[in-house]
């Protein structure tokens, strides 16, 4: 899609930058309740209680059992809404789609809060004058990518991280995706699966689900001590076939790297300037994967996390001239990675077609495939 510099300025909305969450939540005062106790709201609990914001309840559906969260025990819905006449309440899950009708179907809750960033502690808003700095390389995007719904998608990410609010993202957001099953392309029954960033086998789960457990070959790269026990735990326990297993970084050399540990939202190579003082940083080893598994015949690369994500790109350079594999890459987490993966595969000039989609309704989702 052709677009100037001046159209793609003018589409943000710069003058509609909401109030901090925070300060939003501070001025209230009633109850607020947390819908959800995965890893999105383990994030935002912790985030929360740094800015001394308290959860009064955890909402936590009925498909799952009760338990406690931080020392609170969960409750059913009609258990909160017994409980309080009014209160507000702030989504702990990615299903952000599911919050804007809330307050319809439920009159006791008054408003609903999102996180517009939650993952790898991206918090804080983008300012006007960041984006509008790399306004020629987003143009450049736009006439890139395959299709208008990729532009539609791209600047609702990019008014959602500069105003805070996910109203853009919801208003652009179709269906539930994942990168196994999206509307650019589908999984086979002869897939080689090339997952950099394992974490505990959780997508390798929904792989197998996707595929009906009928592929070719899983390979599944995990540095993180812990989620490396977790999935090979998983995969025996599971009896899954066919599944090589590495701690080896994604890299574009042989080094040494320094990692920060965690759950799914942080684990990531650790690029910041206070590593060294880190008490959750390990090294690791990491490489080129055209190195390691140059051999093999990838037909598609799975990548969801934070820093590195270009550097682990440039390592499997000549996987994709070899293989050509289908590609599903994270780039959500901050507003370079879209234009910097972009730009390195077409400058290796191999003709994948670009598209950009919401995995689910949330910034952190927002995802580049190609094919």
């Amino acid at each position: 899609m052709q677009m100037t510099r001046e159209q793609f300025l003018a589409g943000l909305e710069k003058d509609k930058i909401q109030e901090d969450m925070v300060q939003q939540l501070k001025k209230e005062s009633l109850p607020l309740v947390l819908w959800g106790c995965g890893d999105v709201a383990e994030a935002l609990y912790q985030y929360l209680k740094q800015q001394e914001i308290s959860i009064d309840v955890v909402w936590l559906d009925a498909d799952f059992e009760q338990m406690t969260f931080h020392g609170m025990q969960t409750k059913r819905l009609e258990q909160v809404t017994a409980e309080f006449p009014k209160f507000n309440v702030i989504l702990g899950h990615s299903h952000y789609d599911k919050g804007r009708k809330l307050p319809e179907k439920i009159p006791q809750i008054q408003k609903v809060f999102y996180a517009f960033s939650i993952h790898y502690e991206q918090y804080e808003k983008v300012p006007y004058e960041q984006i509008e700095k790399e306004a020629d390389r987003f143009v450049w995007l736009c006439s890139q990518v395959e299709d208008e719904q990729s532009v539609h998608n791209l600047m609702a990410y990019l008014n959602t991280k500069m105003t805070g609010n996910a109203d853009y993202i919801l208003d652009s957001y179709e269906k539930p995706m994942s990168f196994y099953n999206n509307d650019v392309f589908q999984m086979s029954d002869r897939e080689v699966f090339l997952d950099i960033g394992a974490y505990n086998g959780d997508t390798i789960k929904l792989f197998l689900e996707e595929t009906d457990g009928k592929y070719k070959k899983i390979i599944a790269l995990e540095p993180d001590d812990k989620s490396f026990l977790e999935l090979n735990e998983y995969l025996a326990r599971e009896r899954i076939r066919n599944v090589v297993t590495s701690k080896t970084g994604a890299w574009n050399r042989q080094e040494n790297l320094l990692f920060k540990t965690g759950n799914e939202q942080i684990s990531s190579v650790d690029m910041g300037d206070n590593i060294l003082k880190a008490s959750n940083t390990i090294t690791i080893y990491a490489d080129r994967l055209d190195e390691i598994f140059g051999e093999e015949e990838i037909s598609f690369i799975k990548i969801n996390y934070y820093e590195g994500v270009l550097e682990a790109m440039e390592g499997c350079s000549g996987i994709l001239k070899s293989c050509h594999p289908k590609l599903a890459i994270d780039v959500g987490f901050d507003i370079y990675n879209v234009l910097k993966l972009s730009e390195l595969l077409t400058s290796l000039e191999l003709g994948y077609r670009l598209y950009l989609r919401f995995n689910r309704a949330m910034s952190s989702t927002f995802t580049l495939y190609a094919e």
